[in-house]
């Protein structure tokens, strides 16, 4: 008998965290489960990128294009004032589809689930966390949310560790992400290339937990020692408008593109030098092993969900949150092209071996069988 699950979450168009389960779910092969995802507000660029693969389902709970907003506050405002009909909506779309196990997905599903997880115990609701949890995430009025759940997972260590003081250990579980290696290609250095430019890719939303401030700043040190450098902000978001002010103020306006959303990440990735990580916390970053499976060198801000990716100094440099120390490193990778070599293949080989879509898929799988009382084949 095949089992259903059902996932929810709010989407944000085509970002990290979305595209990462899209791509995990459309190579699931376990055929005892089925997979339908839910998105909470009406969201087409997202809903056409899951239906690329018809294997994956997917459903708007309610057809409202919800707007993204700059400040958590009034993405909380807007989902209160909603937050009855959501539920009750949820709580119909169970019925009809009988899923035996749900997954929400980050706080706003969590809520949004959490009546039908109180009242339908005998199936097995599953809340993934999708972050780390900074100290006002863990007010005791989490704990309360979590309650009902059966499992509280995470996508990362950093991220388990910050759920341990609002949920039970027996609950708790780790999830790793992982990424469909075969998409990227290792990168290879063309010594030959005839332009000079030092490309630094960064990839994510513009949201200032992202971290892309300072990254300006790191790319106004560089260019008094390597004029030709271009900082790549691959993304969209709320903050473009202050991050374009502070280039222009910074006079490295030439030396900054922001590419907006992107569907060719890979190719982006291949074509740049050096790949910077600025964010403050992630849940487990995909731009990260992205540019581990491209073989792409890094420079990486010490961060929770950032750092465990990495092993200092053999995949990536781990840096303080000083534009001063990133910039010296990417001047140091920069000017050493066997480092570059030997660092990209020790990244990619890190990605194969512990980051990639299979052992992704059958830590999924090891869950449900769990939760399901079905051993593994």
């Amino acid at each position: 008998m095949t089992i259903s699950v059902a996932h929810i979450m709010r989407t944000y168009g085509v970002h990290g965290g979305e595209r990462q389960l899209a791509q995990l779910f459309s190579s699931y092969d376990d055929k005892q489960f089925e997979h339908c995802f839910f998105f909470i507000y009406k969201d087409e660029q997202c809903k056409r990128y899951f239906n690329e693969n018809s294997t994956i389902k997917t459903k708007t709970l309610l057809a409202l294009r919800s707007r993204t907003f700059p400040r958590m506050i009034q993405e909380f405002a807007t989902l209160l004032a909603l937050l009855p009909i959501l539920q009750i909506l949820f709580i119909l779309n169970l019925l009809r589809s009988g899923s035996q196990i749900v997954v929400a997905h980050g706080v706003q599903a969590a809520l949004v689930v959490w009546p039908a997880a109180c009242l339908f115990r005998s199936r097995s609701f599953v809340y993934m966390h999708r972050g780390t949890k900074s100290k006002q995430g863990q007010h005791p009025l989490f704990s309360v949310l979590y309650r009902p759940f059966k499992i509280v997972a995470a996508v990362s260590h950093a991220s388990a560790d910050s759920l341990r003081m609002l949920a039970p250990a027996k609950k708790i579980r780790v999830i790793e992400n992982g990424i469909n290696i075969d998409q990227f290609t290792q990168k290879e250095i063309d010594r030959s290339r005839v332009d000079k430019i030092l490309r630094i890719a960064c990839i994510g939303r513009l949201i200032p937990a992202k971290g892309q401030e300072l990254l300006l700043d790191t790319i106004a040190g560089i260019k008094q020692v390597h004029p030709d450098c271009l900082l790549q902000l691959i993304g969209e978001g709320p903050s473009e408008p202050s991050l374009r002010a502070h280039a222009q103020a910074l006079g490295i306006t030439a030396n900054v593109s922001f590419t907006g959303h992107s569907a060719s990440v890979a190719q982006l990735l291949a074509d740049s030098d050096i790949f910077v990580s600025a964010s403050r916390s992630e849940g487990l970053s995909n731009a990260v092993l992205e540019a581990m499976a491209c073989g792409l060198p890094s420079v990486v801000i010490d961060a929770p969900g950032v750092s465990e990716c990495h092993i200092e100094g053999l995949t990536a440099y781990i840096t303080p949150r000083d534009s001063g120390i990133v910039a010296k490193k990417i001047l140091d990778l920069a000017g050493n092209v066997e480092l570059q070599q030997r660092m990209g293949a020790a990244a990619r080989h890190r990605a194969e071996s512990h980051y990639s879509i299979s052992a992704n898929c059958h830590r999924y799988s090891m869950l449900y069988r769990e939760l399901s009382n079905i051993g593994m084949d």
